[in-house]
């Protein structure tokens, strides 16, 4: 019986040698397998085969070993492998599919960065693709991932909340709709948020440097404009209630019966708003010293 014997076989002249060789002159059962890491096109796999078989092989086979990682999760391994066919596919249908994958393998690696920019050039490359609404989504949810807390920089915020709106006017009727509403509302929250942190910081900062509360009044007025409805609406006009009536305490006398007398008017807008808000028993105390003062 004779020995059987597996070649890894690429169609080259090496690997064709050996198949042959083995065969002709060893006398072995020769089987032969090529790993297509995505660089064959199926052409070039049809002839292999062929070719395999003309040199003395009694079975050929193709292993998809890119699809095998990528199914096996070794996303690393798939991506390594899926870029060395993308730029050579691009404008296929291999090709529309390799990026998608690597695009995917990135992002099941958890290096978002990475896979929002193969997002982003799958949509750019094939917009009616068959993945295209898919990676749109997640061009948007790469960045709403990256965004940090509050209390840092914001603009990765700003561009998922970009994004997630390009989605929407896009597929207006996607099942993906529900999500990306929601992570906007989570989006808008956090950039309220952190216009209220802003908010607190200048009203702390009192007349250091200069009149710090009205620029909390601005900044808080400015913020319920930008984010109306938002959890933090009764925070920012009790705010501005509580910087204008710091600034009138801290004000030179000629100009203290004014600034008490907009802080009664600022009571009474917040009060009407609020009537039962968290802030209403401090809001009143603020009144009841300034009502006496105006």
């Amino acid at each position: 019986m004779a020995k059987k014997v597996v070649v890894a076989f690429s169609g080259g002249l090496d690997t064709s040698y050996n198949v042959m060789y083995l065969t002709k002159e060893m006398g072995y059962e020769v089987y032969a397998a090529c790993a297509n890491t995505g660089g064959f096109s199926p052409e070039q796999l049809k002839q292999n085969e062929e070719n395999a078989y003309k040199l003395g092989a009694v079975k050929y086979v193709t292993l998809d070993v890119t699809k095998e990682y990528y199914e096996k999760k070794k996303w690393l391994n798939a991506a390594t492998l899926l870029e060395s066919v993308v730029v050579p596919f691009r404008g296929t249908e291999k090709g529309e599919e390799a990026l998608y994958l690597l695009a995917m393998s990135h992002f099941n690696n958890e290096d978002h960065l990475t896979a929002r920019s193969y997002f982003t050039g799958y949509f750019r490359s094939y917009p009616r693709g068959k993945y295209a609404e898919f990676c749109k989504f997640h061009v948007a949810y790469c960045y709403y991932l990256e965004s940090p807390e509050a209390k840092l920089d914001q603009e990765f915020t700003r561009k998922a909340i970009d994004e997630f709106n390009s989605f929407l006017e896009l597929y207006p009727k996607s099942e993906r709709v529900p999500d990306a509403n929601k992570y906007l509302d989570e989006l808008r929250e956090k950039l309220a948020y952190k216009a209220y942190l802003n908010v607190k910081l200048y009203n702390k900062l009192g007349n250091y440097q200069g009149n710090n509360y009205q620029s909390a009044i601005i900044a808080a007025q400015n913020a319920m404009k930008e984010y109306p409805g938002s959890k933090y609406e009764e925070d920012f006009a009790f705010l501005i209630l509580k910087s204008r009536f710091e600034e009138a305490e801290l004000s030179v006398e000629s100009k203290k019966a004014e600034r008490y007398g907009d802080t009664v008017d600022e009571y009474y807008n917040f009060i009407n708003d609020f009537p039962n808000g968290k802030h209403r028993k401090e809001a009143q105390r603020i009144f009841e010293k300034s009502s006496g003062k105006k």
